[in-house]
């Protein structure tokens, strides 16, 4: 008799690879297997108010289905370190939860102690004890930022350069709220109002302008740049980021501001109706 190829996973029958009718048989007369009840995170997520390439993401990363360090380091295709941290094999909670940089993360984003310092010893419990600790809409921002991390993780992971946490951390605040706001039916027709550029003039003597800017194409994304300028019109400093993603506009004017206050605070200026600017 002859048999014939397939895969066989392991659950209750075998893993040869190779199916006959007399192991066919044998599969067939084995106890009935326990039913498990689905997780109450599936559902959850499901009616989460985020895109859906994030729900997807939460899926996968309650199943431990992402390539994480420990993975790689199994297949015996790297030390799966972490490479935020380098200091231990890289796990789903460690990357998501107990990272250094995981941690700043959570706190910059406002979660309470009990998400950042749960004892869940899987990913899969920490998720839906988090769900159960926060509002649908924190969760699903708590989801949102996990996956701005996992994409500040490959970046680093691929050659680029990752963004500071503290921009991780914005961008995924305003792309949660930008898509509440578009998900909200009952919101009024918003009014387009066209600026005209002014005409730039140097500030008064004594102080710092810092003026900023963001720009998106289609093409390359979005990307922001900030310059300090005296009252002679002399560049102090500045910076610039690119390669912020296919977001918006608006989103890029927003992170531009929120980059612009970060480097006026790191530069020590102070406010005009201070002493010493």
């Amino acid at each position: 008799m002859g048999s014939l190829t397939v895969y066989c996973g392991g659950g209750g029958g075998h893993n040869s690879g190779t199916y006959s009718v007399r192991s066919g048989y044998f599969y067939l007369c084995r106890p009935p297997l326990p039913v498990c009840r689905p997780s109450p995170l599936w559902k959850a997520i499901k009616q989460l108010p985020t895109l859906p390439k994030v729900r997807i993401f939460a899926w996968r990363l309650g199943q431990d289905c992402l390539s994480i360090g420990s993975c790689v380091w199994v297949a015996g295709l790297g030390d799966g370190l972490c490479p935020l941290c380098s200091s231990v094999v890289e796990t789903p909670l460690h990357a998501f939860r107990d990272c250094t940089d995981a941690v700043q993360a959570q706190r910059l984003g406002g979660f309470p102690d009990a998400v950042i310092s749960s004892s869940a010893s899987t990913m899969l419990d920490w998720l839906v004890a988090s769900a159960g600790l926060l509002s649908r809409s924190d969760f699903a921002k708590l989801l949102l930022l996990l996956w701005n991390m996992w994409n500040r993780r490959n970046s680093l992971v691929h050659g680029s350069q990752p963004q500071p946490v503290w921009a991780t951390v914005t961008s995924a605040t305003l792309l949660h709220a930008v898509y509440l706001a578009a998900n909200d039916q009952s919101r009024r027709p918003v009014s387009t109002t066209v600026f005209s550029p002014g005409v730039w003039s140097p500030p008064p003597l004594g102080t710092v302008a810092v003026p900023v800017d963001g720009a998106f194409s289609l093409d390359q994304g979005a990307g922001i740049g900030v310059v300090a300028r005296d009252s002679t019109g002399s560049v102090l400093g500045g910076m610039a980021q690119h390669s912020l993603g296919p977001v918006s506009a608006e989103y890029a004017e927003a992170v531009a501001i929120l980059a612009g206050l970060q480097f006026t605070r790191d530069r020590g200026y102070r406010s005009p109706q201070g002493t010493g600017h």
